[in-house]
């Protein structure tokens, strides 16, 4: 739990993920650590490593009905309205990464498919 990414995963989940209903534990969070290790063999940059671990492990989970409450949110005001903010925070780099590898971007494109679908939320439509 000492390691950064284990910390920001963690929150995200207690913030976003487990409000959202998107089942996500420990041990994606070790899929995650062990999908460091190995990338840090290949490239160092380690925004590119988190970008690249939402976009596979993360935001396929996102299906679910946005037009239901998360708190003080519907689920899709939560993504739309706060969580992009968190992801353009966490990877501050995101301009720099191509749109079609961008978490940034794929959660925007998932959000606005989302509200042209009537609140469905769905990371495969």
């Amino acid at each position: 739990m000492n390691n950064d990414f284990c910390q920001l995963f963690v929150e995200l989940n207690k913030e976003f993920f487990s409000p959202l209903g998107v089942e996500f534990g420990m041990r994606t969070i070790r899929q995650g650590l062990n999908y460091l290790e190995l990338f840090k063999d290949v490239n160092v940059n380690h925004e590119q490593a988190i970008n690249n671990f939402i976009v596979h492990k993360v935001l396929p989970k996102f299906t679910f009905d946005g037009n239901k409450q998360a708190g003080n949110h519907n689920k899709l005001d939560l993504l739309d309205k706060v969580l992009i903010s968190r992801l353009e925070e966490v990877i501050a780099e995101h301009e720099l990464i191509s749109d079609e590898f961008s978490s940034v971007a794929a959660l925007k494109d998932i959000v606005e498919n989302a509200k042209a679908n009537d609140g469905v939320v769905n990371y495969w439509a």
